[in-house]
């Protein structure tokens, strides 16, 4: 029966030795956040804007016809009709 490395009290990160594989790390105040803060943008703004821009568009233009259709609609509708007052007999 094998004896788990656990049990051999190794640290966990320890367990195993592998060979022929190499892995390199930073330590967090190492890391550079903001490097390519600005080709970032770049391309968040390429991908999503300008690589969209019809389909931006037409909902654009589809959202602010809606609008104002019912913008006319709303200030017919809350107008008064004076038709429907004319036979009112006022006291």
């Amino acid at each position: 029966m094998r004896i788990s490395p656990v049990a051999c009290h190794r640290h966990f990160g320890n367990l195993v030795k592998v060979h022929g594989q190499y892995s390199f790390s930073l330590a967090p105040n190492e890391q550079k956040a903001f490097t390519n803060w600005g080709k970032g943008l770049y391309n968040q703004l390429n991908r999503h804007v300008l690589g969209e821009w019809h389909i931006i568009t037409f909902n654009l233009i589809g959202y602010y016809l809606l609008f104002d259709y019912a913008k006319k609609k709303f200030a017919t509708l809350e107008r008064k009709i004076p038709q429907d007052f004319e036979n009112e007999v006022i006291e």
